[in-house]
């Protein structure tokens, strides 16, 4: 039964690398639920701000509340099990981990560590917004560089023979 078992968590876990596997094993015989680890999938930046927010506001220690307030920003794409109160407290962890990364051991408080890691996350929330906005800014100035073209009748002679193709495919159809 063990083995069929594990057998079937490896395959569902095949993208996961192999210490993360053991790690999963690991867990799975210390418990009868096994939790994913918040390294296997990775969080959208909105999905970790709203972590921290919700930190924020109900504190390190109210993880079920911490996992209903994240919930409204998840992905469509995940599963929703991925955000429970367990994978919240880790995950929060490991971004607390990363804020003190090379760092002394700091005496803050809960809430003054949580407000730090809010404003990481908010910056690189930011960062990735503005990074988008860029994007998005570039693809309208291509839009309107080729609405231009077109309006000024660069296209017209190849739009033309176009046309006449389609027509001769259509009148050869018709036969």
């Amino acid at each position: 039964w063990y083995q069929r078992r594990v057998r079937g968590l490896l395959d569902i876990c095949n993208f996961v690398p192999r210490l993360h596997i053991v790690l999963l094993l690991v867990q799975f015989r210390m418990s009868a639920t096994v939790v994913l680890p918040d390294i296997a999938v990775e969080w959208t930046m909105l999905e970790k701000l709203a972590l921290v927010s919700a930190v924020v506001k109900k504190g390190n220690s109210n993880w079920p509340t911490v996992s209903r307030l994240v919930r409204p920003y998840i992905s469509p794409s995940k599963n929703i099990e991925l955000f429970s109160a367990k994978n919240c407290a880790l995950k929060y962890d490991h971004l607390v981990e990363q804020l003190n990364k090379g760092k002394k051991k700091s005496d803050l408080s809960n809430e003054a560590l949580a407000e730090q890691v809010l404003q990481q996350v908010t910056a690189e929330r930011i960062s990735e917004l503005k990074e988008k906005v860029k994007k998005l800014h570039a693809n309208c100035t291509q839009l309107h560089v080729e609405l231009n073209e077109v309006n000024s009748g660069k296209y017209n002679a190849h739009i033309e023979v176009a046309w006449d193709e389609v027509q001769k495919r259509k009148h050869s159809q018709d036969f």
